[in-house]
């Protein structure tokens, strides 16, 4: 059972995520908090830590926000332990604060309730997710220039990466590459081994020089 907490100001939204998360089986929304502060108190005190914990942005009547949250409880919480921003706020800034503060995962407020749910699960297997208007961002800010390789993987490995830096999914890049989505992720975690990396986010800050 996936084990997941909240943190969102908005309570209708915190109800509908609550909602959705609760309807899967294989997911229970464990604790919510209206602000990053009362979070920061509590999760840390959860008989079990969560596996996911959903982070909304920015907070109205808060100091602080949802980056220097995930900032500040990422120590507190288990290593395994995976951070997803839920937001409205998709600037480049915000995105890579957020990813340099520890998240895994940024996904925008607009998508479904069936990609937040994919969303979940992706991250539980050490894969980042970034919901696709996310993703082009993060490609327009690296476009400028070509990418090198990186030279302790081969070519196929490379271009593995590559896909993944560009947003692609596990079941693209078999449609890509002409594989199966099971090997594409063995493939894709033996890179990950190789780059002493843990999912897709620090790999890709990798292949940029981070």
């Amino acid at each position: 059972m996936i084990q997941i907490a909240i943190i969102e100001d908005d309570r209708d939204m915190t109800d509908f995520l609550r909602e959705i998360i609760d309807a899967d089986e294989e997911m229970q929304c464990i604790s919510t908090y209206y602000n990053v502060e009362d979070a920061l108190v509590f999760i840390p005190r959860l008989a079990q830590p969560p596996d996911v914990v959903i982070v909304d942005i920015h907070f109205e009547a808060t100091k602080l926000d949802g980056i220097e949250g995930v900032r500040q409880l990422r120590p507190l919480c288990s290593p395994s332990t995976q951070f997803m921003m839920h937001t409205v706020f998709a600037t480049q800034d915000k995105i890579f604060a957020a990813l340099k503060a520890g998240a895994t995962g940024y996904v925008d407020k607009e998508v479904s309730p069936e990609k937040v749910i994919m969303a979940i699960r992706e991250m539980c297997n050490k894969g980042a997710s970034i919901s696709p208007a996310i993703a082009k961002k993060m490609i327009e800010f690296f476009r400028p220039g070509p990418v090198a390789d990186l030279p302790q993987l081969k070519p196929a490995e490379n271009r593995l990466l590559h896909l993944l830096a560009k947003g692609y999914r596990y079941r693209e890049i078999a449609e890509e590459v002409g594989n199966s989505t099971n090997n594409i992720k063995q493939q894709i975690h033996k890179m990950y081994e190789k780059l002493h990396v843990r999912n897709r986010t620090e790999a890709v800050n990798k292949l940029h020089g981070g």
